[in-house]
């Protein structure tokens, strides 16, 4: 039997009770040992238990991921990475806490991110286990109180603009001071000609962020350096709100808020709690999940990978996921094993992502070996690469860092017509769009230094700063991005050579030589 938690406590205050030391080093000294002597206990109990194979979906789980099925405490962070095997973890946790520990379906909560990754647990699992994303969780705390509407914002800030702003000289002086000091009486004149349409997006971005980020508004009033900016945002904002309240609407991201409102006056049973895709969560989100784990006094497992951490630009804030890795859980157990990828790009992929020192030093441990798995092919080959592929009967994916990337090489029907002539899988994915997804080889292009190049050079404007601090590491979730890209592939990854090749491509070639081929085609 593990020790969890709850028999901890009932186990120190019997000794406590019974030994009745009256000096507190005594005491601290006792609980020390005792905490030594059951996480020995529970270390041999779950040892023990890995004895006895779990299989899922015909696949039998590994040491790690029986150790996180077994553990049971009350936070427990799993720290995963590339095609470790995370949802045939979470799929194994959840079938060993009904049909061994008497949890029943409606007292667990399966959270993730994206519909696509919700619907992928769901096909995995046979049972009535309450999964979805954070969103829907909010609009069922919420119920019908609110309708969504997540385009009104532009629409608020084009009314500021186009109708407050106009008839208010004050404003009008305001809005061009912000963008010209010398000639503050062309309002009309800058607003034709789309002048605003920079600062516009500015205070959308703001605004947006500022929502997940868990601040308030007192602490923008103190930004000096940006003190007629704020003034301008602090205005719209509370424009925005009180039209979304006056029509009973919320966005996606004033949704979750709003459900931590009211998580008291619901009545949630939830006694397990578990988070796919950890390394997404932002404040907003945590605020939420924390909320209604001090409700229920529920259990939590997390799983997470910190190096596919790729959509701060949404909100997601690292900080949280390094933060319970470092005070805020129970228990840290890692994910070792790679069941996608060759040792060779594994190496490649760590060793790129862990330029970084700020991410978690893994081990991370598979068997496959391809001695050359970075293949280097000039750009202008790309079709004659497809077919080179598509006659090896080789599935592809081709990643960009942008929608358009796709546009430079050939177009979605040229790629439609050789996956029909050839009958074979062709895909294009923004690596966004590609997170969760694997296949037999992966083309990465758009490989050029320029602004929307990979990495991406288009830099926030500086005062979104104060409401998502930039990270120090120059390019990190550009990096964590291109580590994304690079673990998609179960063989070879192929780089398109630009004529002005970016710096992920010279790190990549100049730190991997001996991995390395050119492909002439």
């Amino acid at each position: 039997m593990y020790i969890n938690y709850n028999k901890k406590i009932v186990i120190i205050a019997l000794y406590l009770n019974r030994r009745k030391y009256r000096f507190f080093i005594f005491n601290y000294l006792l609980i020390y040992r005792l905490n030594k002597f059951i996480d020995y206990y529970n270390d041999l109990y779950i040892d023990d238990m890995c004895n006895h194979e779990i299989k899922v979906n015909n696949y039998s789980l590994d040491k790690q991921q029986l150790k996180a099925i077994y553990t049971d405490e009350l936070i427990t962070l799993v720290v995963a990475g590339a095609g470790s095997g995370k949802t045939s973890l979470i799929v194994g946790k959840i079938n060993y806490l009904i049909n061994m520990c008497g949890i029943k379906e409606n007292e667990m909560l399966c959270l993730s991110f994206t519909n696509e990754a919700v619907d992928n647990l769901k096909s995995r699992l046979n049972n009535g286990v309450e999964v979805m994303t954070f969103h829907k969780l909010a609009t069922n705390i919420l119920g019908n109180s609110y309708k969504i509407n997540n385009y009104y914002l532009s629409y608020v800030i084009d009314e500021y603009f186009l109708g407050i702003a106009i008839h208010n000289k004050k404003i009008k002086k305001k809005l061009v001071n912000l963008i010209d000091k010398v000639n503050v009486n062309k309002y009309e004149y800058y607003l034709n000609k789309g002048y605003f349409n920079y600062l516009k997006y500015t205070i959308k971005k703001f605004i947006d962020l500022f929502i997940v980020s868990g601040k308030e508004i007192k602490d923008f009033l103190k930004i000096n350096k940006y003190k007629k900016l704020v003034s301008v945002i602090i205005d719209i904002y509370y424009l925005y709100i009180s039209e979304l309240e006056s029509k009973r609407e919320v966005d996606l991201n004033l949704l979750i808020s709003k459900a931590s409102d009211c998580i008291n006056s619901n009545s949630l049973n939830y006694k397990y709690i578990i988070v796919d895709e950890f390394q997404d969560i932002s404040k907003v989100r945590m605020k939420l999940l924390m909320g209604i784990i001090n409700k229920t006094n529920s259990k939590l497992l997390v799983v997470g990978d910190d190096y596919q951490s790729i959509y701060g630009f949404s909100g997601s804030n690292l900080e949280s996921y390094l933060k319970l890795f470092k005070v805020g859980c129970s228990k840290v157990i890692y994910l070792k094993n790679n069941y996608r990828c060759c040792k060779e790009i594994v190496n490649i992929s760590n060793k790129f992502i862990m330029k970084n020192k700020k991410q978690i030093k893994k081990e991370i441990l598979t068997t496959r070996s391809i001695t050359s798995p970075i293949v280097v092919v000039d750009e202008y080959s790309f079709m004659k690469l497809l077919i080179y592929l598509c006659n090896r009967n080789r599935e592809i994916l081709i990643l960009g860092r942008n929608n358009q990337d796709i546009n430079k090489y050939t177009n979605m029907n040229e790629l439609k017509e050789i996956e029909a002539n050839y009958n074979n899988k062709i895909d294009y994915k923004t690596i966004h769009s590609a997170k969760g997804l694997e296949s037999d080889c992966v083309i990465i292009i758009n490989l050029e230094d320029s602004t929307l190049g990979f990495p991406n050079k288009i830099n926030n404007p500086e005062i979104i700063d104060y409401v998502f601090p930039l990270e120090k590491y120059k390019y990190a979730e550009e990096r964590r991005l291109f580590y994304v890209g690079l673990t998609r592939s179960k063989n070879e990854v192929y780089l398109l050579k630009s004529d002005n090749p970016s710096m992920f491509y010279k790190e990549i070639i100049n730190d991997n030589k001996k991995n390395i081929t050119y492909l002439k085609l």
